[in-house]
């Protein structure tokens, strides 16, 4: 499945009609801007707003049925989503508020935007779609989609659309729904790491499939018990993490331990480490669940102003004063994001701190002078037929990512929009390089057509190698990069970060031994061998009493 938006633009449009895609119009892909101005906002009977408008307004043609309206708070820059439930003249309606919206505005009036300004968007035309999916199905195709219903770079996954239940139960032969993970931290870079985690296929019971088909109260709670398994399915292939700190903390305390036992990122497979990395996730919500440490703090502390503030902070709900336990596990983490910040103003993994040393400043510099003229060198057909297109790419796709972040409500940064803008780009601004550089061959020099039309298809091989050589080249500045450090580190300040290194590594160690010998979960957790599965993961969950969307399944 495709969003109708992406299917009608040149480049990726080709792609998909190759593919056999099937386009879905969604509401974000037809949305527009509302006439007039909205006015008032007010509480209504039950959990009804009712709404006021300029009367330029025209609610009456704008709201069709199953219309959705969406603006952003004058106040704090929130988004809101409204459903429209009645409109009772051309500047008046009833709205509700949108269920992926937790709660409503303290002061319905105060969120109004400072412009009024608006947007509608009407309802997605799904039903074209999801027949052209179910056929598919029906004649043992296969269908790929997101259920989340667009891309986005949240830690987490969003609420997910009923779409994928609804043509799954649809379908009258059995049909596997395979839950997919995709784990990666900078998506948004060539040549970065990607783990794909296949969990085991979800199947739709005859039940489900019964009550789908009499329709009504029926179908909707078929429709939200099969949606309920597959997001569980989903979080059980992906690294649970509330937050982008969260995940950061997870992936730190991952290569600390790591790093104690001589275990470097070459030492295990994407997948082992995942596995990992769900493990910590649940073995830290335990760490600081004890220290009262709540998950948005997290992003806090850094600083011992932060850690002050948070000791005079008022305890939780059922809490007492701030413990002493509280502070140790605050202030690690504390220590360990500025560790942290470190090893990336260094350019240094973890595996390398140890091996850092304070090395006489002119034979460095002339290792550092050696490699880098051997990588020009070797990049020399790079920086001809792919640096000028490749600067061009970088400047489009941050132009496109800021206005990508200006229309989502759910993009952090928007980096998931990033390499697809370089990859567009590149598919047409490569080609018109090389052409660029046949004409000038032919109008400049003395060459022939046959040679510059040679030259032209070399152009590609030559452009491939060059872009390997860089990359192969770039691995090996990474590796050199403890060599740069050497530079500006003296032997107190590369003493100061070793030592470091090694109290973080005490510390997880004793909180990973302390949970083993006191909880039994994370010690059957600690002890299982191969990958964790779902199974294993919801009984863990089940036992722990935790039921929290947020665990590890």
């Amino acid at each position: 499945l495709v969003a109708r938006k992406s299917y009608n633009t040149p480049l990726v449009g080709f792609f998909a009609r190759v593919l056999a895609a099937v386009p879905v119009t969604r509401p974000q892909d037809i949305a527009f801007k509302g006439s007039g101005r909205l006015l008032r906002l007010d509480k209504d009977d039950g959990d009804a707003f009712r709404l006021a408008g300029s009367e330029a307004c025209r609610f009456d043609v704008e709201f069709t049925d199953g219309a959705k309206l969406r603006y952003t708070d004058g106040a704090s820059g929130r988004a809101w989503v409204w459903r429209v439930r009645a409109v009772e003249s051309h500047c008046m309606a009833l709205l509700s508020l949108d269920p992926a919206l937790v709660d409503p505005p303290a002061d319905p009036q105060a969120s109004l935007p400072r412009q009024g300004s608006y947007t509608v968007l009407p309802r997605g035309d799904y039903e074209e779609a999801f027949a052209e999916a179910r056929a598919t199905l029906q004649r043992g195709g296969a269908i790929c989609l997101f259920p989340e219903g667009g891309s986005h770079d949240q830690p987490d996954l969003l609420e997910l659309k009923p779409g994928v239940a609804l043509i799954a139960l649809g379908v009258s032969r059995p049909v596997p729904i395979v839950p997919i993970g995709l784990s990666y931290f900078r998506g948004h870079s060539i040549g970065a790491k990607v783990t794909v985690h296949i969990g085991p296929p979800i199947h739709v019971s005859e039940d489900e499939r019964a009550s789908h088909a009499a329709g009504g109260e029926e179908r909707r709670e078929a429709t939200a018990a099969l949606l309920g398994r597959i997001k569980k399915a989903l979080r059980a292939v992906m690294v649970p993490a509330a937050s982008i700190d969260e995940l950061r903390l997870i992936h730190s305390t991952r290569r600390l331990w790591c790093s104690s036992r001589g275990l470097g990122r070459r030492d295990l497979r994407p997948a082992v480490r995942q596995d990992l990395d769900r493990r910590f996730a649940f073995a830290i919500r335990r760490v600081l669940g004890e220290a009262d440490l709540p998950l948005e703090h997290l992003s806090r502390l850094s600083s011992r102003t932060d850690l002050a503030a948070l000791e005079e902070a008022p305890s939780p709900p059922g809490g007492e004063a701030v413990s002493a336990r509280r502070r140790e596990v605050a202030t690690m983490v504390a220590r360990l994001r500025r560790y942290n910040r470190q090893l990336q103003d260094l350019g240094l993994r973890e595996s390398q701190v140890q091996q850092l040393e304070v090395a006489p400043f002119f034979s460095t510099l002339f290792s550092l002078g050696h490699m880098v003229t051997a990588l020009l060198l070797a990049s020399l057909p790079s920086l001809a037929l792919n640096l000028p297109v490749g600067v061009a790419a970088v400047a489009w796709a941050r132009w496109r990512q800021q206005a990508a972040l200006r229309g989502s409500k759910v993009k952090l940064t928007a980096s998931d929009v990033v390499l697809s803008e370089k990859i567009k780009f590149s598919l047409v601004a490569v080609p018109l390089l090389w052409l660029s550089y046949a004409t000038l061959l032919l109008l400049a020099t003395p060459l022939s057509r046959s040679d510059v039309l040679t030259l032209l298809m070399v152009a590609p091989i030559a452009s491939f190698l060059g872009v390997i050589s860089v990359e192969s080249g770039m691995i090996a500045l990474r590796d050199l990069r403890p060599m740069l450090a050497r530079l500006v580190y003296d032997r107190r300040r590369v003493d100061a970060l070793k030592a470091e290194q090694r109290a973080l590594q005490r510390f997880v160690r004793t909180e990973m031994d302390r949970l083993v010998s006191s909880d039994p979960e994370v010690k059957e957790l600690y002890e299982m061998r191969g990958e964790v599965g779902a199974a294993d993961w919801e009984r863990l969950q089940r036992s722990s009493g935790s039921g929290g969307e947020r665990c590890p399944t």
